[in-house]
């Protein structure tokens, strides 16, 4: 893989990987990203932003107070899941992010840190996306639901949709950290913001560490304890029975509609933190009943909409109204305000805020002036938090959710869908809204274009149309209705029969006083036309009656007769074969088959016919009553699976097995041959493969011909689906044992045994051995009854291989064992009587296999030690002729050094 290249910091990178590798500092956070383009460089094009949110513990004792200098992402690719790049980003912002606990005496919220870290990829294409991750260690110590949570990591991650898709990411419009009252229900704010109009679905997951036993996704809080978020908002509700620090994970989905149907671009998830304390008693602030009675709203693009939202405090406490969303967004294109405030955005946020205070009560009005563009799929939430500033700050938390859609097209037109030519028809628009504009197709309008009626004199026709859409300042989408303009006279068409190929007809018009035909490459005039096309042709027919037009088509169908159905059957197949050729009114067929009977249908469309028990051949025609036929030749489906022989190849050190194979008979809709095996005389067949059943060779490349033989048998399935199968066929298994002669002059032999081949008749065996590697000689032609052969090895070479052929009484079929070897030692013997009489025996100082040992020397000594004889590659030939009787000595060297001594005596 080339290397991807992105705009990341590696000396802060380096500086992060120096850093202490246990921290116990982490609270939670999320992972984000954006589409930036696709300008990066040839092999990595693609780049985008991403960004992850750490909250840092800054009590006193954290590892890590300010976060590291640094965070390492790893970017898979989603279709492979391996890791594409892991860059390293900076930090680049460090905020607080300490969550309200009130006035409190001796008591404070945990003092928490939200470190933003940023980087820019560059990745290839993906076609299914990419995943980003970030792993940190560790979180911070103490927490109540996770196992040895000050030693366990934190691992953020979020799927990124590939470029093809190019996407913002949701941004969440509150931090991940908060205090919570102990035994109290609590709402929270888990909403995020798309900007590309996504639609949003929130759920609980698993956090990325172990939860401690009695906690799970559906109870983080354990037994007694409540969570629940809603999956369109993300508002959520936590009631936490003890106190302590809590960890959830919140998954945020991400949808779009992509060619009319919904997909899934992706998830991320946010570790989110909740510290419970024990709390005096205060009550909570609440939205006045008129803020709750409406939480929805929905406006047409271009269309304002405001609305109140009060609050009050039980108890008289301050109370802070803090009012996030996107359409907050200061100077940005969104004309929105809360209180007259634009709303101020942090740095690296697409989502801004406005806060108000008051004594016991605060309100507000939230104004919204749509613009045109501002028709989204997802709706515009509004989040709302009130918080009062008591001992143990009570919190609560509405979103309010705005719609914004285009101008409602009319849900329909109402008036004649049929005029005549030259005759006004009034249309009205049915919808709510007060006023349309109309345009109008093949007429005119006659007076204002505008209003929620109109009227329209129509023209000549014959088709015309009439559009409405609402009067909007915005572009809005309309509705049409279609408009047949009949002409003032109409015309009678005579019947139109359906004809053979090569056949004419007359067409006929009447109730007009001029008619004008064309079609087919010609052109005629008056009330009747001679048309023979030779393919089905439509006509169209001008007619005229005064000032009124009529036009009509008119289809002259040729009749191609063709006869559908099987042309192959098979021989268990012959009956209630069904055949059909296109059915026309008024028409009569005539069947008649050769080689069978027409069964059922005779006169119809569709027949049925049986055809005769060995019939290779049948030729099925039809005639129909205006002349038309057709024939159709059947041919039989004879196939049958043939494996002639199952031979092990000598090449391939006994690895493979070729099967000689065919399929006589086989026709155009015979299947594949299907080839199978087992060890010979055991276990079910197992599939190899498939071939054509064209192929005449088949090999078998997984094989041990060496240790086992084998069982083959071909299967196929002809044009009617019966399954067929081959004889089956078994390879012959050989096998060689060395029976080396211990003493004397007899050499030593080898038996070879063999198992039978099965598949056609062997009329002989013949075996074949080979010396050393070098070329096969045939050593025996045996019956077929013969499974063994003995034979001496004689001084032959050191190793010898035998292979069996099984011959069949056809001179073309034969197959192959595999090929088994033996060891041929050739061991030295020295035989030390030399008698030189010439009768034949002891007659020479003889050494067996001593032509084995090329290289050799022989040396003999008398008893003084005095050389007598001296030879080199000694060949038995030393006879004693010139020594006299006694003992001698020999020496015996071979090349290797290796030297054999003794005595030897010569008798006369």
């Amino acid at each position: 893989m080339k290397t991807l290249l992105y705009t990341c910091f590696w000396l802060l990178g380096m500086l992060a990987l120096s850093w202490p590798t246990r921290a116990s500092h982490l609270m939670g956070g999320e992972i984000s990203y954006r589409y930036v383009d696709a300008q990066g460089p040839a092999s990595a094009p693609y780049r985008y932003e991403l960004t992850a949110l750490l909250y840092i513990n800054q009590d006193f004792g954290s590892a890590i107070p300010m976060g590291r200098p640094a965070i390492t992402f790893f970017i898979y690719d989603r279709a492979t899941n391996l890791v594409l790049l892991t860059p390293t980003a900076p930090r680049v912002r460090l905020t607080e992010a300490t969550g309200p606990f009130g006035n409190c005496s001796g008591t404070a919220a945990p003092l928490v840190g939200q470190a933003t870290y940023t980087c820019l990829v560059e990745l290839p294409f993906s076609a299914r996306g990419y995943r980003a991750e970030t792993t940190e260690t560790a979180r911070n110590a103490g927490i109540t639901n996770l196992v040895s949570s000050g030693q366990s990591s934190l691992t953020l991650s979020t799927d990124m949709a590939p470029p093809t898709l190019p996407n913002f990411s949701p941004i969440f419009s509150d931090t991940a950290v908060a205090v919570v009252c102990r035994g109290d229900t609590a709402v929270l704010l888990n909403n995020a913001y798309d900007a590309d109009g996504d639609r949003l679905s929130y759920a609980f997951g698993m956090p990325s560490a172990t939860y401690a036993p009695g906690y799970t996704v559906a109870l983080p809080f354990g037994r007694g304890g409540y969570a629940h978020i809603d999956a369109n908002t993300g508002l959520s509700r936590y009631l936490i029975p003890q106190q302590g620090r809590y960890v959830v994970a919140v998954d945020v989905s991400e949808y779009r509609t992509v060619n009319g149907t919904e997909v899934l671009l992706g998830s991320m998830r946010r570790d989110i933190q909740l510290v419970s304390r024990n709390c005096p008693s205060n009550q909570p602030p609440a939205f006045t009943a008129p803020t709750l009675a409406v939480r929805s709203f929905t406006i047409t693009e271009g269309d304002p909409i405001s609305f109140n939202v009060a609050a009050t405090d039980p108890d008289g406490q301050r109370l802070t109204m803090r009012v996030a969303s996107a359409l907050l967004d200061g100077a940005g294109p969104f004309d929105a305000s809360f209180n007259n405030s634009p709303g101020t955005v942090p740095a690296g946020s697409a989502i801004g805020s406005v806060s108000l205070s008051g004594t016991g009560s605060v309100s507000g009005t939230f104004r919204f002036n749509s613009r045109c563009g501002a028709t989204r799929t997802v709706v515009y939430d509004v989040v709302v938090t009130v918080t009062d500033d008591a001992c143990a700050t009570k919190s609560v938390a509405e979103i309010f959710r705005i719609t914004v859609n285009r101008a409602a097209p009319p849900s329909g037109i109402r008036g004649d869908s049929v005029v005549c030519a030259g005759n006004p028809g009034v249309y009205t628009a049915l919808g709510p809204a007060p006023a349309y504009r109309w345009t109008v197709r093949g007429g005119q309008i006659q007076g204002p274009a505008t209003g929620r009626s109109v009227q329209v004199l129509w023209g000549p026709g014959p088709l015309g149309s009439i559009s409405a859409r609402p009067a909007s300042t915005c572009p809005a989408d309309s509705a049409t209705r279609s408009i047949t303009i009949v002409p003032s006279s109409f015309v009678t068409l005579g019947p139109v029969p359906v004809i053979c190929p090569g056949a004419s007809v007359e067409l006929t018009a009447s109730g007009a006083q001029t008619y004008s035909w064309t079609g087919g490459g010609r052109s005629g005039s008056g009330p009747r036309f001679a048309v023979a096309p030779t393919q089905t042709t439509t006509y169209l027919l001008h007619a005229r009656n005064g000032n009124c037009t009529s036009s009509q088509y008119v289809t002259v169908t040729v009749n191609p007769l063709v006869i559908s159905g099987p042309t192959v059957f098979c021989p268990e197949a012959r009956s209630g074969l069904s055949y059909r050729v296109s059915s026309f009114p008024g028409l009569q067929y005539q069947w008649s088959i050769s080689g069978g009977t027409i069964s059922a249908g005779q006169g119809s469309s569709s027949v049925q016919v049986d055809l005769l028990p060995g019939s290779t051949t049948a030729t099925l025609q039809v005639a129909t009553s205006n002349g038309c036929s057709a024939t159709l030749t059947l041919q039989a489906d004879n196939a049958r699976p043939l494996l002639e022989a199952a031979s092990v190849l000598p090449a391939g050190n006994d690895r493979r097995v070729a099967l000689a194979l065919r399929v006589p008979g086989a026709a155009a809709s015979t299947g594949q041959l299907s080839v199978y095996r087992r060890p010979a005389g055991s276990g079910s067949f197992q599939l190899l493969g498939t071939t054509r059943n064209t192929e005449l060779a088949f090999t078998d490349s997984d094989v041990d011909a060496d240790a086992q033989a084998y069982d083959y048998r071909l299967e196929l399935r002809n044009g009617c689906g019966t399954l067929l199968s081959s004889q089956e066929h078994t390879t012959i298994l050989t096998r060689a044992v060395a029976v080396q002669q211990p003493e004397g002059r007899r050499e030593g032999r080898a038996e070879i045994s063999w198992t039978g081949y099965q598949g056609f008749a062997v009329q002989a065996y013949r075996v074949f051995r080979q010396v050393d590697g070098g070329p096969a000689e045939l050593l025996a032609t045996l019956p077929a009854t013969a499974r063994r052969l003995e034979i001496s090895t004689s001084n032959l070479g050191f190793a010898q291989c035998f292979r069996v052929q099984a011959q069949s009484a056809d001179a073309d079929l034969a197959a192959f064992s595999n090929e088994a070897c033996v060891p041929v030692e050739n061991k030295l013997a020295f035989y030390n009587i030399i008698t030189p009489n010439g009768d034949g025996q002891n007659d020479a100082f003889i050494i067996d296999n001593v032509t084995r040992y090329p290289g050799n020397t022989l040396s003999i000594f008398n008893r003084w030690g005095r050389q007598v004889y001296q030879a080199r590659d000694y060949d038995n030939s030393f006879t004693g002729a010139t020594a006299s009787p006694g003992l001698y000595y020999y020496l015996f060297r071979l090349p290797d050094g290796t030297n054999y001594k003794g005595w030897l005596e010569i008798v006369r």
